[in-house]
């Protein structure tokens, strides 16, 4: 029987543990700020192996209006 109440204790102290680290990591992590790209380029590498990957530059100039 004691080794029961052993058990019992161990599992509540993990379930304790666990719900205390999930509080905390909710509590402590910030808002996620995701940045807004217009322009989007790809670039891959010239030389083998062939590489690409996107990267966000800021976009030209719009051309002036016409009259």
């Amino acid at each position: 029987m004691a080794w029961s109440t052993r058990l019992k204790a161990l599992a509540l102290l993990f379930v304790f543990v666990f719900v205390f680290a999930g509080v905390f990591a909710i509590l402590t992590t910030g808002n996620a700020v995701a940045s807004r790209c217009e322009c989007w380029v790809m670039y891959c590498t010239e030389e083998e192996p062939i590489f690409c990957w996107d990267e966000c530059v800021p976009c030209p100039p719009l051309p002036p209006e016409w009259p």
